[in-house]
């Protein structure tokens, strides 16, 4: 799952699914073989984009409710400074991360999970998995060809799971422990008009969606 793809994937999303265009819309798409970063460029009324890292980082680690209401940041993306082990039946602050015990859970030591596995250990807003099972991309130019991931996965240690952690890949590459969220910025409703079960949390005009595709679009 490149850059590339994702940014695509955002097109689509943007366009309306189906037979839409996936080379125009929240992205202006450069040619893929070309290096330069600068080549896609998110555009202005683009409803679906992939994260920036600043929606990605929030989205993760605030919680307004920290420091007495002043708000703050957690070391972790499940409302937490540590990490259990990765037992998503019993860690409230568990995640799919390579804790030397997980292949108990995967069936082998190669594998993501389910998408929101670990039910008691989001993120403030809501976010399932953005710490530990893939990385996800975000729009950030790290340097030269680089673009930005974040989340650490099932395969890297705790350490890169941390707010700390910060990550680039040449956005034309992908790997297998890599993949992207998407984000509606679409005003969100008052609560009354879509109900408190749907499965979205607002983040400023930001909604966050899992969104983990493994593999090529």
């Amino acid at each position: 799952m490149s850059f590339w793809d994702a940014t695509r994937f955002a097109n689509w999303l943007n366009n309306g699914q189906g037979s839409a265009s996936t080379e125009t819309g929240s992205y202006t798409l450069g040619s893929v073989t070309n290096p330069v970063n600068s080549s896609v460029t998110r555009n202005g009324g683009a409803n679906w984009v992939v994260a920036s890292e600043n929606e990605w980082y929030k989205a993760a680690y605030y919680d307004p409710t920290k420091n007495s209401g002043a708000g703050g940041y957690w070391l972790h993306a499940t409302q937490s400074d540590t990490l259990g082990q990765n037992n998503p039946f019993t860690d409230t602050n568990g995640a799919n991360y390579n804790d030397g015990d997980f292949a108990v859970f995967t069936g082998s030591d190669d594998g993501a999970l389910p998408v929101g596995t670990y039910v008691n250990a989001q993120s403030f807003y809501g976010t399932f998995d953005q710490g530990g099972n893939l990385f996800e991309w975000n729009e950030a130019i790290v340097s030269g060809p680089s673009r930005g991931r974040r989340g650490g996965s099932w395969d890297f240690n705790e350490s890169g799971l941390r707010s700390s952690g910060r990550f680039g890949r040449v956005a034309a590459g992908g790997s297998y422990d890599l993949g992207f969220r998407a984000a509606s910025l679409a005003p969100i409703p008052e609560p009354s008009t879509y109900g408190a079960a749907m499965g979205v949390m607002a983040l400023g005009v930001v909604m966050m969606r899992r969104r983990k595709v493994r593999g090529t679009l």
